[in-house]
């Protein structure tokens, strides 16, 4: 997303409204801490999206993946 261009609004799916705020905070703590959103996902049983949903409701930044050649 380009600064200062266009907002997307982000829909949080379904299953992670069920998610209790605690589990939702729990995700948060746990990226923040380097979990990957993949790994995330598998914990309560949501898509790698949804993680990514919610982190992004949270005013999380995404981790940039770094991509090395040899």
């Amino acid at each position: 997303r380009a600064i200062g261009g266009p907002q997307r609004k982000v829909v949080l799916p379904s299953r992670a409204k069920r998610l209790s705020s605690e589990t939702k905070f729990e995700l948060v703590r746990r990226y923040l801490d380097g979990e990957s959103a993949q790994s995330l996902s598998k914990d309560p049983g949501i898509h790698q999206t949804t993680a990514l949903s919610i982190l992004e409701i949270a005013g999380v930044p995404r981790a940039e993946v770094v991509v090395c050649q040899n």
